[in-house]
């Protein structure tokens, strides 16, 4: 998910096997969307670009889409680790 699409979040990645492969697909992504990305932008479709700019925007829709559901699970399995927290501080009284 947004792991491999974002080379700054490698920081936030634990243990050296991990980093080191997010870091290698992060790589790998940005060189596939340096190939495939000027593929789409071909001359028969100039001056618009239209099926270029509809690739670009289902992109970006997906990149929004994606932070969305990320947000949605890290909300979600914070409040499960919280209720977690809260039964262990009450059993420990």
């Amino acid at each position: 998910m947004i792991l491999i699409s974002k080379p700054r979040s490698i920081a936030n990645i634990s243990g050296y096997t991990k980093r080191a492969l997010t870091a290698s697909l992060s790589s790998v992504n940005v060189g596939i969307a340096n190939i495939v990305g000027p593929q789409t932008f071909q001359a028969r479709n100039a001056p618009g670009y239209r099926p270029a700019k509809i690739v670009a925007f289902a992109t970006k829709l997906l990149c929004a889409l994606d932070i969305i559901l990320l947000y949605l699970y890290y909300r979600r399995e914070n409040a499960r680790r919280n209720r977690e927290h809260k039964e262990d501080i009450l059993e420990d009284d």
